[in-house]
């Protein structure tokens, strides 16, 4: 029942590694004369279960969201995942994975987007 549960974080387990980095990020190449820039960014996420039993982990992000008409974020992929929307998350852009990793397991998890902007308004933060 799901009333009946509460989650609780206690904070950090050595036992349980995280290690997340950016998996491919590069540019489209246009004509010099070609005024917009589309940009891939892929990132990978590896998890590791050291402890003797199996762990859930819920592992969320979040992908760009544009408020602007001259920047678009395209073709968002993440295997696996949730988008969750309001008014389950009041987070834009949330990318949510809920997992179990079995004890000793390893997994990868990859996700990318691509970005489309103006050539004279470079992004900046990705």
């Amino acid at each position: 029942h799901a009333a009946d549960s509460v989650a609780l974080s206690l904070g950090s387990d050595e036992l349980i590694q995280v290690q997340y980095r950016p998996a491919a990020i590069f540019k489209n190449q246009r004509s010099r004369w070609d005024q917009w820039v589309v940009r891939h960014y892929g990132y990978r996420v590896d998890l590791r279960n050291s402890r003797p039993q199996t762990v859930r982990i819920r592992l969320e992000d979040q992908y760009p969201v544009s408020l602007q008409k001259d920047l678009e974020v395209l073709d968002l992929t993440a295997e696996g995942a949730q988008f969750p929307t309001a008014p389950e998350t009041a987070i834009p852009g949330l990318v949510r994975w809920e997992l179990n990793l079995e004890p000793q397991a390893q997994r990868a998890l990859e996700w990318g987007f691509r970005v489309k902007h103006l050539r004279n308004k470079p992004v900046v933060g990705l």
